[in-house]
Protein backbone atom coordinates (compact mmCIF):
# COMPACT_ATOMS: atom_id res chain seq x y z
CA UNK A 1 0.00 0.00 0.00
CA UNK A 2 1.07 3.46 -0.40
CA UNK A 3 1.78 5.42 2.43
CA UNK A 4 1.94 9.69 1.74
CA UNK A 5 3.43 12.09 4.08
CA UNK A 6 3.35 15.88 3.53
CA UNK A 7 6.16 17.78 5.20
CA UNK A 8 6.45 21.79 4.85
CA UNK A 9 10.12 23.05 5.08
CA UNK A 10 11.39 27.16 5.06
CA UNK A 11 11.61 28.90 1.08
CA UNK A 12 15.25 29.01 2.41
CA UNK A 13 15.59 25.24 2.40
CA UNK A 14 18.41 23.17 0.69
CA UNK A 15 15.97 21.24 -1.80
CA UNK A 16 17.52 18.42 -2.18
CA UNK A 17 18.61 17.88 1.78
CA UNK A 18 14.93 17.87 2.63
CA UNK A 19 14.51 15.15 0.39
CA UNK A 20 16.93 13.28 1.67
CA UNK A 21 16.10 13.48 5.65
CA UNK A 22 12.77 12.58 4.39
CA UNK A 23 13.51 9.50 2.89
CA UNK A 24 16.24 8.60 5.04
CA UNK A 25 13.18 8.65 7.61
CA UNK A 26 11.38 6.19 5.80
CA UNK A 27 13.86 3.84 4.80
CA UNK A 28 15.05 3.56 8.73
CA UNK A 29 11.57 1.75 9.50
CA UNK A 30 11.22 -2.22 8.83
CA UNK A 31 7.75 -1.83 7.47
CA UNK A 32 8.63 0.44 4.27
CA UNK A 33 9.61 -1.29 1.04
CA UNK A 34 12.98 -0.64 0.59
CA UNK A 35 12.22 -1.65 -2.79
CA UNK A 36 10.53 0.37 -4.79
CA UNK A 37 12.82 3.08 -2.41
CA UNK A 38 10.75 5.85 -0.37
CA UNK A 39 10.67 8.78 -2.74
CA UNK A 40 10.16 12.60 -1.67
CA UNK A 41 9.24 14.99 -3.94
CA UNK A 42 8.45 19.42 -3.96
CA UNK A 43 5.49 19.08 -4.41
CA UNK A 44 4.39 22.87 -3.98
CA UNK A 45 5.55 26.06 -3.47
CA UNK A 46 2.95 26.99 -0.09
CA UNK A 47 2.03 30.25 1.14
CA UNK A 48 4.16 29.53 4.35
CA UNK A 49 6.81 27.28 3.02
CA UNK A 50 7.96 24.58 0.46
CA UNK A 51 5.69 21.29 0.46
CA UNK A 52 6.91 18.61 0.27
CA UNK A 53 5.20 14.78 -0.08
CA UNK A 54 7.40 11.56 1.14
CA UNK A 55 5.82 8.31 -0.73
CA UNK A 56 6.29 5.21 0.56
CA UNK A 57 5.21 1.76 0.34
CA UNK A 58 4.62 -0.21 3.20
CA UNK A 59 4.34 -4.12 3.81
CA UNK A 60 1.49 -4.78 6.60
CA UNK A 61 -1.19 -1.70 6.18
CA UNK A 62 -3.85 -4.13 8.09
CA UNK A 63 -0.75 -3.70 11.54
CA UNK A 64 -1.97 0.24 11.74
CA UNK A 65 -0.72 3.66 9.51
CA UNK A 66 -0.90 6.01 12.52
CA UNK A 67 1.97 4.71 14.62
CA UNK A 68 4.26 4.18 11.58
CA UNK A 69 2.97 8.01 10.13
CA UNK A 70 4.20 9.23 13.55
CA UNK A 71 7.26 7.08 13.85
CA UNK A 72 8.18 8.72 10.56
CA UNK A 73 7.16 12.18 11.62
CA UNK A 74 9.67 12.49 14.76
CA UNK A 75 12.51 11.20 12.88
CA UNK A 76 11.99 13.43 10.42
CA UNK A 77 11.31 16.39 13.02
CA UNK A 78 14.62 15.12 14.64
CA UNK A 79 16.20 14.76 11.47
CA UNK A 80 15.25 18.54 10.31
CA UNK A 81 16.15 20.34 13.32
CA UNK A 82 19.80 18.67 13.65
CA UNK A 83 20.40 20.35 10.03
CA UNK A 84 18.74 23.53 11.32
CA UNK A 85 16.19 23.30 8.87
CA UNK A 86 13.03 25.95 9.38
CA UNK A 87 10.02 24.54 10.05
CA UNK A 88 7.56 27.27 9.17
CA UNK A 89 4.40 28.16 10.83
CA UNK A 90 1.68 29.78 9.84
CA UNK A 91 1.98 33.46 10.02
CA UNK A 92 -0.52 36.53 8.75
CA UNK A 93 0.10 40.34 9.24
CA UNK A 94 -3.37 42.05 10.24
CA UNK A 95 -3.64 45.90 9.51
CA UNK A 96 -5.52 48.05 11.90
CA UNK A 97 -7.86 51.00 10.47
Amino acid sequence: MLLTLGVTAGYESDVSQVEQILCAAAAASDRVLKDPAPAAYLANFGPDGLEFTLAMWITDPAAGQLSLKSQINVRILEGLRQAGIDIPYPQRVVHMK
